[in-house]
């Protein structure tokens, strides 16, 4: 929540944040309604509000890892343009995306997956935002088989 700024007498207004909302549209991970992912893919989001996004997806995430991690998925596949590398340029090798994977959840990617996510985005057949997200789910489906014994929640992106 962020406090309007204004010459209110007895009011202390509070609108919520775009990173409040972004949680709030995608927490329904099961239902996500057509007009709240357009309302994120048509909001602006300054590179101070993507910082607060990842900060209470990192908070919700040592709380309910399972709920985080569909929401920053989702996020993603919305919103692409907004997967960058810890320097913040874009995914430009399948190195860059190995180097990823294992930081993030120490996943060990071999170098024919390298190879072969290269050359499938040289062909124009994937992409390394696609590989990311990949990745993330990758790891959702570890969460929720500890969390669930294998059940399949049908989390397709």
């Amino acid at each position: 929540m962020v406090r309007l700024k204004g010459d209110f007498k007895y009011l202390e207004p509070f609108i919520i944040s775009k990173a409040d909302s972004v949680i709030t549209k995608f927490a329904r991970f099961t239902n996500i309604r057509s007009w709240d992912e357009a309302d994120i893919k048509a909001t602006e989001f300054s590179e101070n509000d993507l910082k607060m996004i990842q900060k209470k997806l990192d908070e919700l995430f040592l709380k309910n890892p399972e709920r985080a991690l569909r929401i920053e998925i989702k996020f993603k596949a919305t919103k692409p343009e907004f997967i960058k590398t810890e320097d913040g340029f874009r995914y430009s090798n399948g190195s860059e995306v190995a180097l990823y994977a294992l930081k993030r959840y120490g996943i060990k990617v071999d170098n024919s997956y390298k190879n072969n996510l290269d050359e499938d985005v040289i062909n124009s057949d994937g992409s390394y935002e696609k590989a990311i997200i990949e990745v993330d789910n990758i790891e959702l489906a570890k969460i929720l088989k500890k969390n669930n014994k294998g059940k399949n929640h049908g989390m397709d992106i």
